[in-house]
């Protein structure tokens, strides 16, 4: 059983991982939630390890809620804008 955190600050379990539309929403995402471990899936909607990984990733997602998991489906589109902020 998945124990979730109650708070100002938790995430709603149906809504993890949490897909990312463009790049703008990748730069929002990252500056709310830049204290956390950002884990990020780089994938395709027609790849079948891409499939097979989904519900391994969804499962680590609601259970380290510590973690921010995010789905990128159109990698070509968003890697201008991943930047390694140090």
């Amino acid at each position: 059983m998945v124990n979730y955190r109650i708070g100002k600050d938790s995430l709603k379990p149906q809504l993890l991982p949490i897909a990312v539309e463009d790049g703008e929403h990748l730069e929002k995402l990252y500056d709310k939630h830049s204290s956390k471990l950002l884990v990020l899936l780089f994938g395709t909607s027609w790849c079948y390890y891409c499939k097979s990984l989904n519900p391994v990733y969804r499962k680590l997602s609601l259970e380290n809620p510590t973690a921010l998991f995010l789905k990128v489906r159109r990698s070509e589109f968003l890697i201008s804008h991943l930047v390694v902020k140090a």
